[in-house]
């Protein structure tokens, strides 16, 4: 089905299309009709001269840089998650893999000049790719030295994380230590 419209007047119903672009441009703007002629701005040639044109370009370019700086300091200089502090004394997580066993070593440091005596409990656990939990060791200990070192070791060879929780046991303050293992 199809709708027809018409008008009274036969000679109304007749389509005349007529084009031309010279009748067109005559009454178009100056820019329209240099547009047309070749004679627009053209755009520039190259990379970075795109990136650098106009105002707007160079402005969202230079947020571009700051904001890649910025990621890229965050990743260099940020805190690390085998790093951390307690009570002026900094800890430092490390865990590699030889010869089928997994060598866990905590590093203290303090800041502290006079006499410590700080102790400590420490869990460590274990996971493997899946996240599962595949042993856990509880370890006390008393820090009494400027920079000591807390070393254990475990057998099973699908462990791929560490993760230590450093306990204060006079006051209770905790920190948690997490490290990927480095395969050798």
């Amino acid at each position: 089905m199809q709708d027809d419209i018409y008008t009274d007047n036969p000679s109304e119903n007749e389509l005349n299309f007529r084009y031309s672009r010279e009748e067109r441009l005559k009454n178009a703007p100056d820019t329209v009709k240099k547009y047309y002629a070749g004679e627009g701005p053209t755009p520039p040639k190259g990379f970075f001269k795109a990136l650098v044109h106009t105002k707007s370009s160079r402005f969202t370019f230079m947020a571009l840089i700051l904001v890649l700086a910025l990621v890229v300091s965050l990743i260099f200089f940020g805190p690390k998650a085998n790093e951390s502090s307690l009570q002026n004394t900094n800890f430092t997580l490390s865990a590699f893999s030889f010869e089928e066993k997994i060598f866990i070593s905590i590093k203290t440091e303090t800041q502290e000049t006079k006499q410590i005596n700080l102790p400590l409990e420490i869990t460590i656990s274990v996971f493997d790719n899946e996240k599962q939990l595949i042993n856990q060791q509880k370890i006390e200990s008393l820090i009494t030295q400027k920079e000591e070192f807390i070393r254990t070791i475990f057998t099973d060879y699908d462990i791929i994380s560490v993760e230590v929780e450093v306990t204060n046991t006079d006051t209770k303050e905790s920190i948690l230590l997490t490290s990927m293992v480095e395969k050798n």
